[in-house]
Order: structure tokens, then sequence, then C-alpha cells
């Protein structure tokens, strides 16, 4: 088995990751997108299968990547007190960007700015333990593959293919969240992926994630 993998092209290796990380979750956030009632709203129980998820995936796919040759050092993952720093500026250069796209938005349809700024699918039924775990868990899941993996994987093709691939399938299982995606998701996956595309470092690009994804949801805490 260890052989046969070895020897799948890096065309079937890239197909496997992506499906494998991203296939079920493009699918549903396009379901949403198209039936917004099919969403529902985020509690606990979604934010564990949520978890459930993303561990179950990264159990699968790390060992296949291991054998593939990958390692968490070759993505970029090296702990720093610097590169924490890093990510929290990486993390207030993404809310200044989104700040100006929305006042933008708001500018010229301030219909759309008003149901951007409210989300039918949050819940103040979330608790602190479970904004925690996700807030920890879904952006080492996140940016290993879409960024980590997909720019590395496709940088000596083409280093901007890298980063645009990467968007679009953030942007891709991001599509539940309407108009509020891409006014927020575009604009932080190009921040993120040049920054890792430039450097090979992606712990800053986790921090930033972890503090984007706690801070609107630590407002929903009970």
């Amino acid at each position: 088995m260890r052989r046969y993998l070895q020897a799948l092209s890096g065309r079937t290796e890239f197909t496997v990751v992506i499906l494998g990380a991203f296939g079920v979750l493009i699918a549903a956030s396009l379901v949403a997108a198209v039936r917004p009632a099919a969403r529902g709203e985020m509690s606990d129980a979604y934010l564990a299968s949520v978890l459930s998820y993303e561990l179950a995936v990264m159990a699968l796919l790390l060992p296949f990547l291991r054998v593939r040759g990958w390692s968490l050092k070759r993505l970029g993952i090296q702990v720093s007190a610097v590169d924490t720093l890093i990510g929290f500026a990486l993390a207030l250069a993404d809310l200044l960007t989104f700040y100006l796209a929305y006042q933008l938005v708001a500018s010229v349809w301030p219909q759309a700015a008003q149901a951007m700024a409210l989300p039918g699918f949050l819940s103040k039924a979330l608790s602190l333990s479970a904004v925690i775990a996700v807030s920890v868990v879904n952006p080492i899941f996140e940016e290993l593959f879409v960024c980590g993996y997909v720019i590395s994987a496709l940088r000596e093709r083409d280093l901007w293919l890298g980063i645009n691939v990467s968007v679009a399938i953030r942007l891709a299982y991001h599509l539940y969240q309407g108009a509020l995606a891409t006014i927020s998701i575009v604009p932080s996956g190009l921040i993120l992926g040049i920054w890792y595309a430039r450097t090979g470092r992606l712990w800053p690009v986790i921090v930033a994630h972890a503090l984007w994804d706690f801070l609107p949801l630590v407002h929903y805490v009970r």
C-alpha cells in the first residue's frame, strides 16, 4: 500500500487532498447558498460536528501526506513568539481590509450591508469551551490544506496560480455566508495566501485565522 501511494501522480494527490478536506464542505456550502433555510443555526452541536469532521479528516489525510513526503515543517508550521505577533498583525490587516470593503458596500448598497451585519445562522447559545476548541482546531485544519498544501503544491508551476486556487477553494466552502463571504473571505485569503507564498511560514496564518474565528464567536457565548 505504501508503494502504491508513493507512486500516485501529483495531480491525483492534489485531488485526494482537496476533495477529502473540502469536498463535503463545498457541497454543503453550495446547498446552503441556494437554500438558506438548510443552513440552520450555529450551536454547540454544530461546532461539535465541525470539530469531529475536521479531526477525522486530518487523521486520514496527514498520514497520507506523510507517506507522500510531506511534513509539518515542509508546510511551514514552526511556532515562535515572533510569528505569533505577526499573526496578530495579519489579523489586524484582515480587519482593516474588511472594514474598508464593508464601508464601500454600505455606501453603494446599504440594504446588502445591513443584511451582512445580521447573519441569520448565528446563535447566542454557544459555550466558551466549544468556541475555544473550534478556534484552535478549525484554523489548523483549514490553513494546513487550503493555504499550506495548496500553495506549496502549486507554487512550482505558478506562484499566483497557487494563491488564486487557494482563495477560490476558501471562497467555495464559505458561500453559505452569502455576500459576506466575498468581502471578507477573498481579501483575507489573498492577504494570508500572499504572506505564506512569500515566506513559507504558516504559523502566522493560523494565528490570524484563530483570532478571526474566536473574536466573532465569543460574542455569542451564553
